[in-house]
Parts: C-alpha cells; sequence; structure tokens
C-alpha cells in the first residue's frame, strides 16, 4: 500500500539507506525509517547497523484466466467513501505509523487521484469492508487495497475477482502490491497462482 504524506511536523524520518543516513541516524530524535528492496546493497547497509524490518511488501503477477465472478463489487465508489475507507485499511495494516489527525482527505492525493478504477465491497449494513484501486504502471495494472478491517476474508476475496476481470477485459497484465501485515489481501491473492516480482522491506532503528 502507498505511503500516506505527512507534513513536516508529523514525518517520521524517512531517508534511504545510504551512507548520508549515518549522520541523520546519530542525530535524529524521530526513529529513522527508510525502504530497501531485498538483495541489494541497502538491505546489506540496514542489517549490518542493524535496522530490523518492520513490514514487508511484495509485488505479486496474478493469473486472471478463469476469474471467479462474484456479486455485490460497488464500480467507482464515490471519492469521499472511498478516501475514508482507504484511511481504514491504513490504520488497521500501519500500526507502526500512526495516523494521528490525518483526515480521509490525504487519501484522495496519495492514493486515488492516479487510480484507472476503484472498487469497493460493502457489508449487509452499508459499511465498506473492502476497498481497493487500480494504477496503469505501463507493463500492467496495479492493485493497491486489501480489508477495511481483520478478518473481512470474503470481502478481499471479492475485490480481487473484481480487480482480475477489470484486467482481463482491458487486455492487461495484473499485479499487487501486498504488505505482509496485509492478511486478507494476502490470502485472496493465492487463487491467482501469484508470482513475486519484487520484495521491499521497511527498516527502522526502533
Amino acid at each position: 500500500m502507498r505511503w500516506v504524506p505527512r507534513s513536516a511536523a508529523t514525518r517520521a524520518a524517512r531517508v534511504r539507506v545510504v551512507r548520508p543516513a549515518e549522520a541523520l541516524r546519530r542525530r535524529a530524535e524521530r526513529p529513522l525509517r527508510g525502504k530497501v528492496t531485498a538483495g541489494s546493497a541497502g538491505e546489506a547497509f540496514a542489517r549490518a547497523r542493524s535496522l530490523r524490518s518492520i513490514q514487508c511488501r511484495r509485488t505479486l503477477a496474478l493469473a486472471t484466466a478463469n476469474t471467479p465472478k462474484r456479486p455485490d463489487v460497488e464500480a467507482d465508489p464515490s471519492v469521499h467513501v472511498a478516501a475514508a475507507a482507504f484511511r481504514a485499511l491504513y490504520a488497521a495494516t500501519h500500526h507502526w505509523d500512526p495516523l494521528g489527525d490525518i483526515g480521509p482527505d490525504e487519501f484522495v492525493g496519495s492514493h486515488l487521484a492516479d487510480a484507472v478504477a476503484r472498487f469497493a465491497v460493502r457489508g449487509d449494513d452499508g459499511d465498506v469492508l473492502a476497498i481497493g484501486c487500480l494504477y496503469d504502471e505501463g507493463d500492467a495494472l496495479l492493485l493497491s487495497g486489501g480489508s477495511t478491517r481483520p478478518g473481512e476474508h470474503a470481502a478481499t476475496e471479492t475485490l480481487v475477482a473484481a480487480a482480475a476481470r477489470f484486467a482481463a477485459r482491458a487486455g492487461r497484465a495484473l499485479t499487487a502490491e501486498v504488505d505482509d501485515a496485509n492478511e486478507s489481501l494476502a490470502r485472496a491473492t493465492q487463487h491467482y497462482a501469484p508470482v513475486v516480482l519484487d520484495e521491499t522491506h521497511i527498516v527502522a532503528d526502533s
């Protein structure tokens, strides 16, 4: 899932893990965090400096043939509804990065503005149980999303099926960003013969 933009007053110290980070690490009053690719020099640097992985994200290629048809998917939910749902999803899967007073409006620019499609799955009470967007990455459509609260596996499976159908109809390959904390999305993508394309880690010194 994408980063949420932060103001200068609330942004944690997030830098690429390269040699200048050591000076920042010595003087920073806030946790030092960075994003590194598995198997890269950045990951080796982080390990050597005892930075620990606090979240793992894998980009998966998903097969879209014979996608099951699932009902009750709301295509193109309103920006207001989608932003509020993405905020709930982020809060549920990023406990190490509390949102504080950041509201749904922040998610419009970070998650919705560049989307080529968005989907919502609602429960019987009308609440959004799963939310997702597709982004045009050139060679594929990228799915970012998941359930707005833990345990909504059926809703997330419905979401992924809708994304797979959209990609198949468009004649496009489908990929998905799957954080390890996003259990429902990790489970749902297993039905689509996932192939790991890359893996990144958020690392921190505390």
